[in-house]
Protein backbone atom coordinates (compact mmCIF):
# COMPACT_ATOMS: atom_id res chain seq x y z
CA UNK A 1 0.00 0.00 0.00
CA UNK A 2 2.55 1.93 0.76
CA UNK A 3 4.44 1.71 -2.22
CA UNK A 4 0.60 2.67 -4.42
CA UNK A 5 0.91 5.71 -2.32
CA UNK A 6 4.16 6.88 -3.11
CA UNK A 7 3.29 6.18 -6.85
CA UNK A 8 -0.03 8.57 -6.17
CA UNK A 9 2.30 10.90 -5.14
CA UNK A 10 5.60 11.26 -7.24
CA UNK A 11 2.92 12.61 -10.17
CA UNK A 12 2.06 15.64 -7.40
CA UNK A 13 5.47 15.86 -6.52
CA UNK A 14 6.77 16.36 -10.14
CA UNK A 15 3.99 18.92 -10.78
CA UNK A 16 5.23 20.42 -7.76
CA UNK A 17 8.41 20.45 -9.04
CA UNK A 18 7.71 21.81 -12.01
CA UNK A 19 5.87 24.78 -11.20
CA UNK A 20 8.53 25.69 -8.61
CA UNK A 21 11.07 25.56 -11.65
CA UNK A 22 8.88 27.33 -13.79
CA UNK A 23 8.20 30.36 -11.36
CA UNK A 24 11.99 30.38 -10.65
CA UNK A 25 12.37 30.50 -14.28
CA UNK A 26 10.29 33.38 -15.25
CA UNK A 27 11.32 35.32 -12.02
CA UNK A 28 14.84 35.25 -13.36
CA UNK A 29 13.81 35.96 -17.45
CA UNK A 30 11.82 38.96 -15.60
CA UNK A 31 15.25 39.80 -13.97
CA UNK A 32 17.33 39.46 -16.49
CA UNK A 33 14.71 41.42 -19.56
CA UNK A 34 14.60 44.32 -16.81
CA UNK A 35 17.98 45.02 -15.89
CA UNK A 36 18.90 44.38 -19.82
CA UNK A 37 16.11 47.41 -20.24
CA UNK A 38 16.82 49.36 -17.66
CA UNK A 39 20.15 49.67 -18.84
CA UNK A 40 19.93 49.75 -22.67
CA UNK A 41 17.09 52.27 -23.09
CA UNK A 42 19.15 54.83 -21.64
CA UNK A 43 21.69 54.24 -23.63
CA UNK A 44 19.88 53.84 -27.06
CA UNK A 45 17.81 57.56 -25.72
CA UNK A 46 21.14 59.26 -25.49
CA UNK A 47 22.82 57.77 -28.68
CA UNK A 48 19.78 58.73 -30.76
CA UNK A 49 19.77 62.27 -29.05
CA UNK A 50 22.98 63.35 -29.75
CA UNK A 51 24.96 61.10 -31.82
CA UNK A 52 26.94 63.26 -33.60
CA UNK A 53 27.79 64.92 -30.98
CA UNK A 54 28.57 61.90 -29.60
CA UNK A 55 30.97 60.99 -32.63
CA UNK A 56 32.23 64.65 -32.47
CA UNK A 57 33.42 64.92 -28.52
CA UNK A 58 35.11 61.73 -28.97
CA UNK A 59 36.72 61.12 -32.54
CA UNK A 60 36.71 64.81 -34.09
CA UNK A 61 40.27 65.55 -34.45
CA UNK A 62 42.99 65.10 -37.21
CA UNK A 63 41.72 63.74 -40.40
CA UNK A 64 38.45 62.87 -39.07
CA UNK A 65 36.66 65.44 -39.96
CA UNK A 66 33.30 67.26 -38.24
CA UNK A 67 31.78 66.06 -41.61
CA UNK A 68 33.00 62.58 -41.14
CA UNK A 69 31.18 62.95 -37.78
CA UNK A 70 28.34 64.18 -39.41
CA UNK A 71 28.08 61.13 -40.87
CA UNK A 72 28.74 58.83 -38.63
CA UNK A 73 26.45 60.01 -36.07
CA UNK A 74 23.84 59.29 -38.75
CA UNK A 75 24.45 55.93 -39.21
CA UNK A 76 24.87 56.00 -35.28
CA UNK A 77 21.91 56.76 -34.78
CA UNK A 78 19.78 54.05 -36.63
CA UNK A 79 22.47 51.64 -35.07
CA UNK A 80 20.82 52.88 -31.40
CA UNK A 81 17.38 52.24 -31.44
CA UNK A 82 18.91 48.15 -32.23
CA UNK A 83 20.73 48.34 -28.90
CA UNK A 84 18.26 46.94 -26.82
CA UNK A 85 17.61 44.11 -29.25
CA UNK A 86 21.43 43.22 -29.02
CA UNK A 87 21.15 42.36 -25.80
CA UNK A 88 17.77 41.30 -25.29
CA UNK A 89 18.81 38.35 -27.78
CA UNK A 90 21.33 37.26 -25.16
CA UNK A 91 18.77 37.02 -22.64
CA UNK A 92 16.15 35.43 -24.36
CA UNK A 93 18.24 32.84 -26.35
CA UNK A 94 19.53 30.90 -22.77
CA UNK A 95 16.05 29.77 -21.87
CA UNK A 96 16.26 27.83 -25.08
CA UNK A 97 19.23 26.19 -24.22
CA UNK A 98 18.30 25.41 -21.04
CA UNK A 99 15.88 23.22 -22.15
CA UNK A 100 18.19 21.89 -24.67
CA UNK A 101 17.03 23.44 -27.81
CA UNK A 102 19.47 24.51 -29.58
CA UNK A 103 18.36 24.35 -33.39
CA UNK A 104 15.73 27.07 -32.53
CA UNK A 105 18.27 30.18 -31.66
CA UNK A 106 20.55 29.29 -34.34
CA UNK A 107 17.35 28.94 -37.20
CA UNK A 108 16.00 32.50 -36.03
CA UNK A 109 19.82 33.71 -36.27
CA UNK A 110 20.33 32.49 -39.70
CA UNK A 111 16.65 34.00 -40.61
CA UNK A 112 17.69 37.59 -38.74
CA UNK A 113 20.92 37.29 -41.22
CA UNK A 114 19.13 36.94 -44.47
CA UNK A 115 16.75 40.17 -43.20
CA UNK A 116 19.78 42.03 -42.62
CA UNK A 117 21.79 40.71 -45.85
CA UNK A 118 18.73 41.80 -47.98
CA UNK A 119 17.34 44.34 -46.39
CA UNK A 120 20.81 46.12 -46.07
CA UNK A 121 21.34 45.63 -49.99
CA UNK A 122 17.85 46.64 -50.62
CA UNK A 123 18.48 50.07 -48.70
CA UNK A 124 22.11 50.47 -49.68
CA UNK A 125 21.43 50.68 -53.14
CA UNK A 126 18.00 52.62 -52.92
CA UNK A 127 19.54 55.54 -51.26
CA UNK A 128 22.25 56.10 -52.75
CA UNK A 129 19.92 55.71 -56.10
CA UNK A 130 18.27 58.99 -54.32
CA UNK A 131 21.35 60.46 -53.13
CA UNK A 132 21.49 59.92 -50.06
CA UNK A 133 24.36 57.59 -47.99
CA UNK A 134 23.68 53.65 -48.49
CA UNK A 135 25.42 52.91 -45.72
CA UNK A 136 22.67 54.42 -43.66
CA UNK A 137 20.71 51.43 -44.96
CA UNK A 138 22.94 49.21 -43.59
CA UNK A 139 22.75 50.40 -39.79
CA UNK A 140 18.96 50.28 -40.28
CA UNK A 141 18.76 46.66 -41.83
CA UNK A 142 21.14 45.93 -39.01
CA UNK A 143 18.45 47.13 -36.37
CA UNK A 144 15.40 45.61 -37.69
CA UNK A 145 17.17 42.36 -38.00
CA UNK A 146 17.98 42.20 -33.98
CA UNK A 147 14.60 42.98 -33.62
CA UNK A 148 13.39 40.45 -35.59
CA UNK A 149 15.38 38.10 -34.27
CA UNK A 150 14.23 39.35 -30.58
CA UNK A 151 10.81 39.10 -31.12
CA UNK A 152 11.08 35.62 -32.89
CA UNK A 153 12.46 34.19 -29.92
CA UNK A 154 10.25 36.07 -27.36
CA UNK A 155 7.18 35.14 -29.52
CA UNK A 156 8.35 31.35 -29.46
CA UNK A 157 8.88 30.94 -25.81
CA UNK A 158 5.51 32.56 -24.88
CA UNK A 159 3.90 30.78 -27.54
CA UNK A 160 5.76 27.27 -26.03
CA UNK A 161 4.34 28.62 -22.59
CA UNK A 162 8.21 28.54 -21.34
CA UNK A 163 8.16 31.92 -20.50
CA UNK A 164 5.10 34.73 -19.32
CA UNK A 165 6.43 38.24 -18.96
CA UNK A 166 4.94 38.86 -15.30
CA UNK A 167 3.85 41.88 -13.47
CA UNK A 168 7.29 42.90 -11.88
CA UNK A 169 8.53 43.49 -15.52
CA UNK A 170 5.80 45.48 -16.94
CA UNK A 171 6.67 47.60 -13.67
CA UNK A 172 9.97 47.48 -14.48
CA UNK A 173 10.42 48.63 -18.22
CA UNK A 174 7.76 51.52 -17.05
CA UNK A 175 10.43 52.58 -14.45
CA UNK A 176 12.63 52.15 -16.66
CA UNK A 177 10.77 54.39 -19.65
CA UNK A 178 10.39 57.30 -17.02
CA UNK A 179 13.74 57.46 -15.78
CA UNK A 180 15.39 57.15 -19.46
CA UNK A 181 12.63 59.99 -20.12
CA UNK A 182 14.25 61.81 -17.49
CA UNK A 183 17.56 61.56 -18.79
CA UNK A 184 16.56 62.08 -22.20
CA UNK A 185 14.97 65.67 -21.18
CA UNK A 186 18.41 66.47 -19.34
CA UNK A 187 20.81 65.77 -22.04
CA UNK A 188 18.35 67.48 -24.06
CA UNK A 189 18.47 70.59 -22.01
CA UNK A 190 22.48 70.52 -21.82
CA UNK A 191 22.49 70.16 -25.77
CA UNK A 192 20.25 73.31 -25.97
CA UNK A 193 22.17 75.11 -23.56
CA UNK A 194 25.63 74.08 -24.28
CA UNK A 195 27.11 76.90 -24.54
CA UNK A 196 26.48 78.08 -21.08
CA UNK A 197 27.59 75.04 -19.52
CA UNK A 198 30.51 74.09 -21.80
CA UNK A 199 32.92 75.35 -19.51
CA UNK A 200 31.69 73.00 -16.40
CA UNK A 201 30.73 69.95 -18.26
CA UNK A 202 33.10 69.86 -21.70
CA UNK A 203 35.14 67.16 -20.12
CA UNK A 204 32.28 65.41 -18.30
CA UNK A 205 28.98 66.10 -20.23
CA UNK A 206 28.50 62.03 -20.66
CA UNK A 207 29.21 61.56 -17.48
CA UNK A 208 26.60 63.89 -15.93
CA UNK A 209 24.32 62.47 -18.46
CA UNK A 210 24.94 58.72 -16.69
CA UNK A 211 25.07 60.08 -13.24
CA UNK A 212 21.28 61.72 -14.33
CA UNK A 213 19.90 58.22 -15.69
CA UNK A 214 20.99 56.61 -12.40
CA UNK A 215 19.95 58.86 -9.65
CA UNK A 216 16.21 58.66 -11.81
CA UNK A 217 16.73 55.41 -12.13
CA UNK A 218 17.09 54.93 -8.10
CA UNK A 219 14.17 57.33 -7.26
CA UNK A 220 11.91 55.62 -9.88
CA UNK A 221 12.93 51.86 -8.85
CA UNK A 222 13.65 51.28 -12.56
CA UNK A 223 17.18 49.91 -11.19
CA UNK A 224 17.70 48.19 -7.54
CA UNK A 225 20.86 47.52 -5.81
CA UNK A 226 19.52 44.37 -4.51
CA UNK A 227 18.90 43.51 -8.32
CA UNK A 228 22.49 44.37 -9.14
CA UNK A 229 23.85 42.03 -6.24
CA UNK A 230 21.40 39.46 -7.54
CA UNK A 231 22.49 39.93 -11.27
CA UNK A 232 26.49 39.50 -10.20
CA UNK A 233 26.22 36.65 -8.06
CA UNK A 234 24.71 34.73 -10.57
Amino acid sequence: MGVAVGVAILPRLSRAARASDDGSSRQTMDEGIGLALALTLPAAAALMIAPVFLIDAFFTRGEFLPSDATMSGNALFHFAWGVPAFVLIKVLAPAFFAREDTRTPMRFALISVVVNTALGAGLFFWMKSNGQAGFIGLAIATSIAAWVNTALLALTLMRRGWYVPGARLVSGVVRAAVATAIMSGAVWFMLENLTLIRAELWNSRIVSAAAIYAIAALLTGAIRISDIRQALRR
